[in-house]
């Protein structure tokens, strides 16, 4: 049995880039036989750094916003109160229930959907 891992540094859900970064695995690695099957497999943790990193982009995306383009000007304090402050109790809520939950979706829909 051939078997490689493929270790990205981010999740990509982008089909052409991972068949691309396969193929050229493969070139590199050629298997003594012929292929009959691929899989994939993901981590718990990279999704839930990857869920983590998307809200520390929009909550850094929000209080620029509202230190640069709110009338009055707001500092960063005020700017992080109003817009992270009431956000992070129910953000962390979500992203804990999200990283329960993906994994038997992951189960129930397959390698297709990923």
């Amino acid at each position: 049995m051939h078997e490689r891992s493929l270790q990205l540094p981010t999740p990509i859900r982008d089909a052409r880039t991972l068949r691309t970064l396969a193929l050229l695995d493969l070139e590199s690695h050629p298997p003594g036989a012929g292929i009959d099957r691929v899989g994939g497999s993901h981590s718990d943790l990279t999704s839930i750094a990857a869920m983590s990193l998307g809200l520390a982009i929009v909550y850094a995306g929000g209080v620029a916003w509202l230190t640069i383009a709110s009338q009055p000007a707001r500092s960063i304090g005020a700017a992080l109160a109003a817009g992270v402050v009431p956000f992070v109790l129910p953000d962390i809520f979500k992203l804990i229930v999200a990283a329960g939950v993906m994994p038997g979706l992951w189960k129930i829909t397959g390698p297709i959907a990923r």
